[in-house]
């Protein structure tokens, strides 16, 4: 019998590209902004800011993964119990007499219960996709005005991303960067001090 969907795998692939789908414009930016950019008395005219670094130490985006990562392993319980059931039905049409009244009520079963586990998957899959986009949707939202409040307080034209991961590896956007133009550890202290007083 097939293995049960695992809703881990389905999950991660899902979230995969969630970091590369945000850091995308990023780049256009960079090309397109670049060039006219000047420094304003000895600041730097751009700051970079590491955004995996970001979703990484970010204490809400980690609350936000623990609930999604329960209700995922509830789901998958669900999803194996489902496939267990399943299994034994299979079990039992298999010993019982082809064509007995047994074997038909069997059969029968069989099917409803493999139509509910395909189905039921199916759903569980949906709720996790629109959880997880909801989820980063609303941090990146945050995110996004972090940075610009940052950005407008050091008196910042453009901030861009320090490095983006893509399948083959990570490769890097920025080469070089003074330490005073990288305001990644300034994201965080904001994002979570925003998060420490939204939970109190």
């Amino acid at each position: 019998m097939p293995s049960a969907p695992d809703m881990r795998k389905i999950f991660a692939r899902r979230k995969a590209g969630a970091v590369m789908r945000y850091l995308a414009c990023t780049l256009a930016i960079v090309f397109l902004a670049g060039a006219a950019l000047r420094s304003e008395a000895g600041k730097p005219a751009a700051g970079v800011v590491d955004v995996n670094l970001v979703f990484e130490k970010s204490a809400k985006w980690q609350d936000m993964e623990k609930v999604l990562e329960a209700r995922r392993a509830s789901y998958q319980q669900e999803i194996d119990a489902l496939a267990q059931e399943v299994e034994k039905l299979r079990d039992a049409l298999e010993k019982s007499a082809a064509g007995s009244a047994e074997f038909i009520r069997l059969q029968a079963e069989l099917i409803k219960k493999e139509a509910y586990l395909g189905s039921t998957s199916q759903q569980y899959d949906l709720e996790l996709g629109r959880a997880d986009a909801a989820n980063y949707d609303g941090f990146t939202a945050e995110l996004d005005a972090a940075i610009a409040d940052l950005a407008r307080d050091a008196g910042l034209g453009l901030v861009i991303q320090r490095t983006l991961e893509t399948s083959e590896g990570e490769w890097r956007s920025v080469l070089y960067a003074d330490q005073s133009a990288d305001l990644t550890a300034r994201v965080i202290e904001r994002l979570n001090a925003k998060h420490t007083r939204e939970k109190k």
